[in-house]
């Protein structure tokens, strides 16, 4: 969630005078937890590969739907509140 952050913390503990070997330890600690975390969720889902693809394929034809809907929707909408000329 702070991975933004991330340049702006490695500026700050250089002109902090942070020590370079405690920052070194917590960066090397912070990256191993990244990689295991990243790893353990593609060994958990790597046998669903091809039903989580059928998945997003079908809720992607369900947004598209979803917006052609909601754009014939407000034109029909439009089309009602225009005053009629005789």
């Amino acid at each position: 969630l702070i991975t933004p952050l991330g340049p702006f913390v490695n500026l700050v503990s250089g002109f902090a005078g942070y020590p370079w070997w405690r920052f070194l330890l917590w960066d090397f600690l912070g990256e191993l937890l990244w990689v295991v975390m990243y790893v353990m969720v593609g060994n958990v889902f790597s046998h669903q590969v091809e039903a989580l693809g059928s998945i997003s394929s079908n809720a992607t034809w369900a947004a598209v739907a979803l917006l052609v809907s909601c754009f014939i929707a407000w034109k029909l909408y439009q089309s009602r509140r225009r005053p009629r000329l005789a």
